[in-house]
């Protein structure tokens, strides 16, 4: 799925795989509880339903994908990888250093 979004942004394909790779170990962690078997039944429970097998893996591509490149799923893999995310769009970068700036601010009293 990185591959499809990013292929026309010059972006290096190093750094790709190993985001890639960084989404897919979050999602394994993170929904399946570190069980990688809950990747394969996932698929599985998707091609029961009428999918191809391709299909299915595209489909949990893309989902995995879109969670893991939202805000949220930004934190998280800071989270997870520290230092060793991978982050491909510059807004990540911008949106988790105004994170970071924001968790050193001291929270507004209610008015």
């Amino acid at each position: 799925m990185h591959r499809l979004v990013f292929h026309s942004h010059a972006a290096d394909g190093e750094r790709v795989r190993r985001s890639a790779e960084q989404i897919l170990i979050a999602d394994i962690v993170m929904r399946h509880r570190g069980n990688i078997d809950g990747v394969y039944f996932a698929i599985r429970a998707a091609e029961e339903q009428g999918k191809t097998w391709d299909r299915a893996m595209s489909d949990y591509a893309a989902a995995a994908h879109a969670y893991y490149t939202t805000p949220l799923g930004l934190l998280i893999r800071r989270d997870l990888f520290n230092e060793e995310a991978q982050f491909i769009s510059p807004l990540a970068n911008r949106l988790l250093a105004a994170v970071e700036h924001g968790a050193r601010t001291e929270p507004r009293p209610p008015a």
